[in-house]
């Protein structure tokens, strides 16, 4: 209960990216964590540095999809995932 004691936030940024891993289920499970938050800059920088959203990019690229409506179907399904690991939660 490390991230308890030291009231540790994770971004749903983050916690998206430890999904495939298990990472997300390992810290509500280990450590505590109780909660995400969505961070725009730390989305930016995962986007940059190609960590995991090519495939979501080339499809609404593909689609026709706007840079404002590309940018909301990322942070809108990074949220969903994270949701579905948290729902024990609630």
């Amino acid at each position: 209960m490390q991230a308890l004691k030291y009231a540790r936030a994770s971004s749903v940024d983050e916690a998206v990216q430890m999904l495939r891993d298990g990472g997300l289920a390992s810290l509500i499970r280990d450590d505590g964590i109780r909660g995400v938050t969505s961070n725009p800059t730390i989305l930016e920088k995962a986007i940059g540095a190609g960590e995991g959203y090519d495939e979501q990019l080339a499809q609404c690229a593909g689609a026709g999809r706007s840079v404002e409506e590309t940018y909301w179907d990322v942070v809108l399904a990074d949220i969903r995932s994270a949701t579905e690991v948290l729902r024990p939660l609630a």
